[in-house]
């Protein structure tokens, strides 16, 4: 059965996180084999002596098979000033969990990632990689996963003064959690450490958490916080950290 979820989200403080995309934190909002999941995280138009448009926008399909979990994610994000161009940000994510024998929790994985990034001045982010994901609890309160993989990155960035190409191998370490603090009231987190396998000087950290609160099962409230970190930044214009929060309101049917 397809269910369709419409997030209409409102944030107070909004900083570009870059390209590490979290694919994960949806599943504490539903667990449905199979699902659409519309996320619209900022909606703002101004006309007028102060002129603004932004949109952020994520879809997300999900599809469990067998021993297959396909999922699908595209986003795009998008904010202009006066009618220049701010932001136009395009990522699309494609990852299949194969189970090692069917209910079992653990699985191989595989996925393919494709996007840009115009605060980052990066034109260009392609990833292709593979892991494996291993359940460390499951229970009624929630679950708590950890994952091992490895990933071809390839970057192009380019601004006014600097133009730079990134061929890398990284490690990537993930942590994946949600856990029910009251019935209605739940924590979930992802968090990504990814680790140039041939300069271990150059590390890339993000943490996710969400805390949502549930009306319903269809309506729900959430406070959601991202932070990325980067001990390497390859451009000079480029800081160390960007850190995002902001809250949502969930509508899923």
């Amino acid at each position: 059965m397809k269910s369709v979820a419409l997030i209409l989200s409102f944030f107070f403080v909004a900083h570009s996180t870059g390209q590490i995309l979290n694919v994960e934190n949806i599943k504490s909002i539903t667990d449905k084999n199979r699902h659409f999941f519309l996320s619209q995280d900022k909606g703002e138009l101004n006309i007028g002596n102060f002129a603004t448009l932004t949109s952020e926008t994520k879809l997300s399909y999900h599809h469990s098979i067998n021993k297959n979990e396909l999922r699908f994610i595209a986003g795009y994000d998008y904010r202009s000033q006066d009618r220049r161009r701010l932001k136009s940000d395009l990522v699309i994510h494609a990852r299949n969990n194969l189970h090692l024998f069917k209910d079992s929790l653990n699985s191989i994985f595989f996925f393919t990632q494709r996007g840009n990034s115009m605060p980052l001045n990066m034109k260009l982010r392609a990833l292709l990689g593979t892991g494996y994901r291993h359940n460390l609890y499951k229970g009624d309160k929630g679950y708590l996963d950890i994952a091992v993989g490895s990933f071809y990155e390839y970057e192009d960035y380019e601004s006014n003064d600097e133009v730079f190409t990134a061929n890398n191998w990284r490690v990537n370490l993930n942590v994946f959690s949600s856990f029910k603090i009251s019935e209605k009231i739940l924590i979930a987190q992802s968090a990504y450490v990814q680790l140039n396998a041939l300069n271990t000087g150059d590390l890339r950290i993000l943490f996710d958490p969400e805390l949502i609160f549930k009306f319903s099962e269809y309506f729900s409230f959430s406070l959601k916080g991202k932070t990325r970190y980067h001990t390497t930044p390859y451009l000079s214009s480029l800081l160390l950290n960007d850190t995002r929060i902001k809250t949502g309101l969930n509508l899923i049917f």
